[in-house]
């Protein structure tokens, strides 16, 4: 065998493994980006999950510290029980207490009603509740807001459409 054979040899076996070579490579490529692409889309699922819960989570906190300022806060401020268990979403409680003959409409000194808590902290049910009982919804505070203001501002839909009928 000359010179020229053995390269001839060489360069036929060259052609098909350069070829597998771009297959294969193509083929990690491809997969290198497919993991690329699940990875990033994981960590922005994270990141969008990680929002979502501490927004709940902030929400739930401001509840349950509201809760409990107004049972420590029941008589200050002319702030009454029928407020404070319109927050805490207590219905046969506030229907308890309102067969007892507690004022519906009564303000404390800043002019919330239990309509605007309840409007305010989204307790649909109770808001309903008040209404069919007789709670003013056009009662203003001191600021010149109403129970629809606050259901408004807190995004509250079924309440908005409730206030506004």
């Amino acid at each position: 065998m000359n010179d020229f054979e053995i390269r001839a040899e060489a360069n036929d076996t060259a052609i098909p493994q350069t070829i597998g070579f771009c297959i294969l490579f193509t083929a990690v490529n491809f997969l290198f980006s497919l993991l690329i692409s699940f990875f990033f889309t994981f960590i922005f699922s994270l990141f969008i999950y990680y929002i979502i819960y501490t927004s709940k989570v902030k929400k739930i906190r401001k509840i349950h510290k509201a809760i409990k300022e107004a049972h420590e806060n029941i008589g200050f401020n002319g702030f009454t029980e029928l407020m404070a268990l319109s927050i805490d979403n207590k219905k046969e409680e506030i229907r308890q207490i309102l067969d007892d003959g507690a004022n519906i409409n009564s303000q404390n000194d800043k002019g919330y009603t239990a309509l605007m808590y309840a409007s305010n902290f989204g307790r649909d049910e109770i808001v309903k509740f008040l209404l069919e009982r007789g709670a003013d919804r056009n009662i203003i505070t001191a600021n010149g807001n109403d129970a629809l203001h606050f259901a408004k501002n807190n995004k509250f839909r079924g309440i908005e459409k409730m206030l506004s009928s």
